[in-house]
C-alpha cells in the first residue's frame, strides 16, 4: 500500500491490480471466485439498504425532526445475533441489546479517535470521548 501511494496513488483499484498476482502478498485478501465475490457484494448491498433506512422523530413542541437509524446491528457475545439487524426502539428497550449497543457505540468512537487523532481541531470531541469510556 506504501508502495502505491509513493508511486501515484492508493486506490482501492490499484491496491486490487496489485494483488491479482497469485505470488502477491495481498493476493489472498480478496476472493477469486466470481460467484462467491458477487454473492458477498450482493449482501454488502443488502447490508448497505438496511443501514441507510431512517426515521424521522418530531418533537411537536419545539417543532424539530431528528432523524436516526431505523434497525441496528447489535453484535454481541451471542453469535445467534451477529448479522442480525433490530429495530432501533425494540435494541433500545432491551437491557442486553442496549448495552451491547452502547459498547458498539463506544467502540465506534474509539476506532473514530484512532482514524482522526492528528487532528488538534477535535481534540475537545476526543476529551469527551475519553469521559464516557472512564464512566462506562
Amino acid at each position: 500500500m506504501e508502495e502505491l501511494a509513493q508511486n501515484g496513488e492508493l486506490t482501492s483499484a490499484r491496491f486490487l491490480e496489485a494483488s491479482r498476482p497469485e505470488d502477491a502478498p495481498t493476493h489472498n485478501l480478496f476472493e477469486w471466485n466470481d460467484s462467491l465475490a458477487a454473492e458477498r457484494y450482493r449482501l454488502q448491498q443488502a447490508t448497505i439498504a438496511i443501514n441507510s433506512v431512517e426515521v424521522q422523530i418530531v418533537n411537536e413542541s419545539n417543532a424539530s425532526v431528528i432523524s436516526q437509524a431505523a434497525f441496528v446491528n447489535v453484535v454481541s457475545k451471542a453469535p445467534a445475533r451477529s448479522g442480525s439487524f433490530t429495530p432501533i426502539e425494540v435494541a433500545l428497550s432491551d437491557e442486553n441489546m442496549r448495552s451491547a449497543l452502547l459498547l458498539n457505540a463506544l467502540n465506534e468512537l474509539k476506532a473514530f479517535r484512532r482514524k482522526y487523532s492528528q487532528l488538534s481541531e477535535l481534540a475537545d470531541v476526543f476529551f469527551e470521548i475519553k469521559k464516557i469510556e472512564q464512566a462506562s
